[in-house]
């Protein structure tokens, strides 16, 4: 029997009609993701205007009911003792407003908060194109450059920094620490609550032996300690803090106070004395695991980071002494770097045989031009900075191995705006190395006589810098820090101050570039495998000795393996420098 039902067909998509589905679907996705991005970033970006609008809300809340006088930066608390509003207090107020930097951060990509503090206010700052979004009054401004030091950027690693207790004025009681000519003599306490053996004793051995064996020691602290004349080093007290990390294994930070024997001091008040030596060692115990030791590592590397992050803040003074066990690894790679922006005093080690190891510093462009040292030259703006942002003074920096350090574009947010323009700035001079700068100390008001040493430094290959500007592969800059240095330093009484510097002994490996092609006019591209370039130098004699340049140098401009450029001041050459070694590309002349 004939079967009635004719077997129906059933059509699929053709090749042609699958091709332009995909192509409406993806021309419709091209149209509107856009769209939803924008409408995302745009509404976390309102999210966070509002935040620091109810910060700004908080602050003005507490300056009314503090007294608080913009002018000096005093308010009274409530037992009515004056005191000057800082970062820390700032963190703290806002804390208590909701705003946590341990658990806040903006939503907007790219966008950071910072605290102005002479305004004391929060702006909402835009580091992808360099300017300040919110507070409205600030928008399209150059405040940020204007202000140079005045903001401070609000994060958990700088909160943390500064809520870190190192004063001796919170562990050491009235009556314990009197003046004494021994420094294992003196008060000392150590912060057991970890449970961690302790290494106070021999820390107090070694930095008797460190200040007593080095000259360049005792120098640092008979400065800080304004020791003249026929005066002696008197010592205080001394606190421990170790690491809360395993009994095998720990960091240890030994503090003490220096003072002059021609005033010595009871502590009877908090700040009677301060604190200006500094010893670190990892202490590594048999049975310490491979984890136990890197830990170790990391919390010697918060230290450091710690105390640099102070001095930038004037928490503590930049005139300190910083001396390291021979020997010791420093791993500093848990975060993006804290750079002084200004150090005078000492740091490294007394063994030239066993150097310190710092290991996996890094900056990037998250660290803005606002966290440099910042000053007009006249036909630039300088924006200067590295692992050290700044050295001054009397200063020696040695037995150092820096090995992982990666600088990138440090400082790479700031173009020049019309007012610089008008004041016939032409360039923005952004200068990175290992040490940023070697300046002349300007305090505001004067200069005084310097001699700063950086000795027997070694950098390593497997380090990189670049820059936008200028680079060095060990300094990237020396010369003075004051807007209107060009004539030389004066002192206050306007006499001309001499400032030495010698770099000696140090070999250089790392790469070092430069991506701007402004460095094609040759004077704002230098780039050098020891010093960038000097200028603004009128008063420096620089001697370079006995230096080493191996590594690699890709960039514009001048170009050279020992100094970039001499601009002014007098470089002497001096002993054996080698750059035979070394490796040239020159994209520019």
């Amino acid at each position: 029997m004939k079967n009635n039902f004719q077997k129906k067909d059933r059509k699929a998509f053709t090749i042609v009609e699958l091709v332009i589905v995909i192509a409406v679907i993806a021309i419709l996705a091209a149209v509107l993701i856009p769209t939803f991005s924008n409408i995302i970033k745009k509404s976390n970006l309102s999210a966070d205007k509002q935040a620091v609008r109810e910060m700004n809300q908080a602050l003005a809340e507490w300056e009314a009911a503090h007294g608080y006088d913009k002018s000096t930066l005093h308010y009274t608390d409530n037992s009515g003792k004056m005191l000057t509003l800082d970062v820390d207090s700032v963190m703290y107020i806002l804390a208590q407003a909701g705003y946590n930097t341990y658990n806040w951060a903006c939503l907007t990509s790219g966008y950071q908060v910072y605290w102005y503090e002479q305004k004391n206010v929060m702006v909402l700052y835009n580091s992808t194109l360099a300017r300040i979004e919110y507070p409205d009054e600030f928008v399209g401004t150059d405040v940020m450059v204007s202000a140079e030091n005045g903001f401070h950027i609000y994060n958990e690693n700088h909160v943390r920094a500064q809520q870190f207790d190192m004063s001796l004025s919170s562990a050491v009681t009235s009556g314990n620490a009197k003046a004494k000519a021994d420094l294992t003599s003196v008060y000392s306490t150590t912060d057991t609550s970890k449970g961690i053996k302790s290494n106070e004793a021999a820390n107090l051995v070694e930095m008797k032996n460190a200040i007593s064996g080095n000259s360049a020691i005792s120098g640092a602290l008979m400065s800080s300690a304004n020791v003249t004349g026929t005066n002696t080093l008197v010592y205080y007290a001394t606190r421990e803090i170790v690491s809360a990390n395993t009994a095998n294994a720990y960091a240890s930070l030994q503090i003490a106070a220096v003072g002059s024997s021609d005033n010595p001091v009871e502590l009877t008040n908090v700040g009677d004395i301060k604190e200006n030596l500094y010893y670190l060692t990892v202490v590594v115990e048999n049975g310490a695991s491979a984890a136990d030791i890197a830990n170790a590592k990391l919390a010697a590397g918060e230290y450091v980071y710690n105390i640099f992050d102070q001095i930038t803040e004037e928490k503590i003074g930049n005139d300190v002494t910083i001396i390291i066990a021979p020997g010791t690894e420093i791993d500093c790679s848990r975060c993006e770097w804290a750079p002084c922006k200004t150090f005078s005093g000492y740091f490294g080690t007394t063994d030239a045989s066993q150097p310190v190891i710092i290991n996996g510093a890094y900056l990037t462009p998250a660290t803005g031009h606002s966290q440099t040292v910042a000053f007009n030259g006249s036909g630039s703006k300088y924006f200067v900075t590295g692992f050290f942002g700044t050295i001054s003074g009397t200063s020696t920096v040695e037995n150092i191995v820096f090995k992982n350090i990666r600088i990138y574009n440090a400082a790479s947010d700031y173009d020049l705006t019309q007012n610089d323009i008008q004041n016939k700035l032409t360039h923005s001079r952004n200068t990175v190395g290992i040490i940023g700068g070697v300046t002349d100390g300007w305090d505001g008001t004067g200069y005084n006589p310097g001699n700063v040493t950086l000795r027997n430094i070694k950098v390593e290959g497997s380090c990189s810098i670049t820059g936008v500007g200028c680079v060095g592969g060990l300094v990237g800059y020396i010369g003075s820090a004051n807007s209107n240095g060009d004539g030389g330093a004066k002192d206050k009484d306007g006499n001309l101050v001499k400032i030495n510097v010698t770099i000696d002994n140090c070999v250089v490996s790392d790469t070092i570039e430069t991506t701007d092609t402004l460095g094609k006019v040759k004077e704002y591209g230098t780039i050098g495998g020891i010093l960038g370039f000097s200028c603004r130098a009128s008063s420096f004699e620089i001697t370079i000795k006995d230096c080493t340049f191996n590594g690699k140098i890709d960039g514009y401009g001048g170009v050279s393996g020992l100094c970039g450029d001499n601009i002014s001041g007098v470089v002497t050459f001096e002993g054996t420098n080698d750059v035979s070694g070394a490796t040239f590309n020159a994209k520019g002349t």
